[in-house]
């Protein structure tokens, strides 16, 4: 049966890829040409077109995402259901208004059997007030506000000074009296000194920030006064270092020095994230490059004694011929690895990973194909 699936698979690949090929050759030759349909509305002459398709000459273009005609307002082809239409105006790509109301618009994508579909979603901005309703910017990230509120993304929030609220970036806006993430008031905060020290980190007199994305700000357990970032993910102050949210227990303040993928060292010791390697060899303790050549988590490093993945060594492995592959494999010239554990019989000098899954199997020596480890079944 795999063998079956697998033939209708390369066959179905076959078919387009010719016709791929096919199509190419005729656009090189002239004999098509090649039409990209515009985005959004957009108007060419008299006519009005929404992605390509026309949709009526009365249509009135706001921008790509907005119009309206004489019977709607319409965000993409979805009509806004009692808008003022005489009045209604888009303010960006999300938000519109009228003289009554405000809106906020979004196009939601969900996934149901294995199939990514889309809804347009367009809400009314509960109780915000359209007269002074505005954006924070040209690149508000989504923040808006009017003379009673702040918004982000068609939510409200309470602030303290709406005519002194500023935007600071994606993350962070304030006022003349405090800092606000993400719609929820930094305590502590200090808006007079909060300023961006580097990409992700953020710091006023009494604190330090740090965050992936909105939903994960940390204040930093450090001295703001002495902190410094040495590359994300990786800080200091004149006490201690960092990575990311959590102090590297006893790592050297001066010599620390970040290396490559998630390792870094001093003179004392060398580090993944914020864990200590015991007995690394910190003079000869390099990355292993294998993490550049492939998309998977490849966390390996090595000295003149051991081989570590991530921060633990892995015992019987020759490390000057070790190498990461991809999809877990690994191999030096004795053995081949999948996730640490020695594939039996499989020839390191010939093996080879395919990057994919083909025909049943992701990587192959002179003898055997394998998947995940295992010598693949031969059909």
């Amino acid at each position: 049966m795999n063998f079956i699936k697998d033939f209708f698979k390369f066959t179905a690949f076959t078919f387009k890829l010719i016709f791929k090929l096919f199509k190419l050759a005729l656009v090189m030759t002239g004999v098509i040409t090649v039409v990209r349909c515009s985005s959004g509305f957009t108007k060419k002459g008299d006519k009005v077109y929404y992605n390509g398709e026309e949709v009526g000459k009365d249509f009135i273009v706001l921008n790509d995402q907005f119009a309206k005609n004489d019977s709607a307002a319409y965000y993409k082809m979805k009509s806004i259901q009692d808008a003022d239409i005489l009045t209604f105006e888009a303010l960006d790509n999300h938000y519109a208004k009228d003289k009554n109301k405000v809106y906020y618009c979004s196009e939601e994508r969900e996934v149901k059997n294995f199939f990514m579909t889309k809804r347009q979603g367009v809400y009314t901005v509960e109780g915000a007030d359209a007269s002074t309703f505005m954006l924070m910017g040209e690149n508000n990230f989504g923040y808006c506000k009017d003379k009673y509120r702040g918004y982000l993304n068609g939510k409200s929030f309470e602030v303290m000074d709406v005519a002194s609220l500023e935007l600071i970036d994606f993350v962070f806006i304030k006022d003349k009296y405090q800092v606000y993430c993400n719609r929820v008031a930094l305590p502590g905060s200090d808006p007079a000194t909060f300023n961006e020290l580097a990409e992700y980190y953020f710091k006023d007199k009494n604190n330090v920030y740090t965050y992936r994305n909105a939903s994960d700000l940390v204040i930093l357990p450090c001295k703001s006064e002495s902190f410094v970032v040495i590359e994300y993910p990786y800080s200091k102050d004149a006490e201690g270092v960092y990575h990311a949210d959590k102090k590297i227990t006893g790592a050297d303040v001066t010599s620390f020095k970040k290396l490559e993928n998630e390792y870094a060292k001093d003179k004392n010791a060398a580090y993944f994230k914020n864990l200590k390697i015991e007995g690394a060899d910190v003079m000869s303790f390099v990355v292993d490059k294998g993490y550049e050549n492939t998309t998977d988590e490849s966390y390996f490093a090595k000295d003149k004694n051991f081989v570590y993945n991530r921060n633990l060594p892995l015992r019987d492995v020759d490390v000057i011929s070790f190498m990461a592959l991809e999809q877990g494999y690994t191999k030096d010239k004795f053995h081949v690895y999948y996730n640490q554990k020695v594939i039996k019989a499989a020839d390191p000098v010939s093996f080879e990973c395919f990057g994919l899954q083909v025909g049943g199997a992701d990587s192959k020596d002179k003898n055997h194909k394998y998947l995940e480890g295992k010598r693949a079944e031969e059909e």
